[in-house]
């Protein structure tokens, strides 16, 4: 529920409520089917231990808000079939020297694949989310970057004549790539900037102990992940870039 416009009886104001979204009448449940097998091993007395996982999991029905033409609020229902396929792997030793002095050495690594295999039934179309910077598609991952990829910086009035640019578009903006070739930049020119999934992930751990006293020391890492900006006139002629979604991996550059 969210609030409505209220309504006035007297000289008191009641506020009102309205529904957040309207649902589909036939709206089930979703559904997650699939497989997950793992090995655990611990040998040397404990003091090698190792697990390994692979999964393969579908989900279908998935609930899904889609805007309708002549709706004021969203429409939720079941959309879509979408796959994670992924391995885990992870291991580890442990082991004391002497009577004082004890450690413990780790390492994770873990590899996900996330597709949507298609939107509706008999149908395809696209989800469009964060005000137009995520976009989910049958064939790419769940909510994908979708944007204009940067090319470079318009240093000068005579750039702007050379390259394409937005009708606003003045020197220290950044330059986005024309992809149709039309000499202008559009909503055409948008595309695939990447996934907000890494590709991979890994870690590690080393854990020291000696009398008593501890140091750990604990890493890790999700190379891949892609990076969202949205670009801001200050007062200063001058570009400020501010961060929407702030993780390690490359950096396109979005305009919305």
């Amino acid at each position: 529920m969210r609030a409505g416009q209220g309504a006035v009886f007297g000289d008191i104001v009641y506020p009102s409520i309205i529904a957040a979204y309207r649902p589909d009448p036939n709206i089930n449940y979703e559904f997650v089917g699939g497989f997950d097998a793992g090995l655990d091993v611990r040998l040397l007395d404990n003091r090698l231990n190792a697990e390994f996982s692979v999964y393969n999991r579908t989900t279908t029905n998935i609930l899904s808000n889609i805007t309708l033409p002549n709706l004021d609020i969203p429409f939720t229902t079941n959309l879509g079939k979408i796959t994670n396929k992924g391995i885990e792997l992870s291991m580890g030793w442990q082991d004391k020297i002497g009577s004082d002095f004890s450690y413990n050495v780790s390492a994770n690594f873990g590899h996900n694949r996330n597709t949507v295999n298609s939107i509706g039934s008999g149908f395809d179309f696209q989800l469009v989310g964060n005000g137009g910077i995520n976009l989910t598609r049958a064939g790419q991952s769940i909510g994908y970057f979708y944007g204009y990829r940067q090319v470079g910086i318009y240093q000068t009035t005579a750039d702007l004549v050379k390259m394409a640019s937005f009708t606003t578009s003045k020197p220290g903006d950044i330059a986005y790539a024309d992809i149709n070739g039309d000499g202008v930049l559009t909503a055409a020119d948008r595309e695939y900037l990447g996934s907000p999934f890494p590709a991979y992930n890994f870690g590690g751990s080393v854990t020291l102990n000696y009398k008593g006293v501890d140091f750990c020391w604990k890493g890790r890492d999700k190379p891949g992940i892609k990076y969202t900006h949205k670009e801001e006139r200050p007062i200063l002629p001058r570009l400020t870039l501010k961060p929407i979604v702030s993780m390690h991996g490359q950096d396109p550059e979005l305009r919305t």
